[in-house]
């Protein structure tokens, strides 16, 4: 088999996303429909490695992170109210 150069893999066909384990962060950002700035922006806050100078986004990671962030302001919000029916003296009983 002869020995590709990167210029050929860049060529080659993309896999199908659902067969794909990592996506690069222009995909990523398309994927989630943020700009490629905002996802460097996030990156530091997200699972992501290095492989060489590209940074790539395990799918299933990314999929995590995406739903503890959608968990997180809840939670926030839930600890909010608790501190605040306790001022009140009016928190309910569990």
């Amino acid at each position: 088999m002869p020995a590709t150069n990167g210029a050929e893999r860049a060529r080659s066909p993309a896999l199908p996303l659902a067969d794909r384990l990592a996506l690069g962060v222009k995909e990523a950002a398309r994927a989630i429909g943020i700009s490629e700035r905002k996802m460097r922006e996030l990156l530091p806050a997200m699972p992501h490695l290095r492989i060489g100078g590209r940074v790539l986004i395990p799918i299933d990671e990314l999929r995590a992170w995406l739903r503890r962030e959608l968990e997180a302001p809840r939670e926030r919000v839930a600890e909010a109210m608790r501190g605040f029916e306790e001022k009140l003296g009016t928190r309910r009983r569990e």
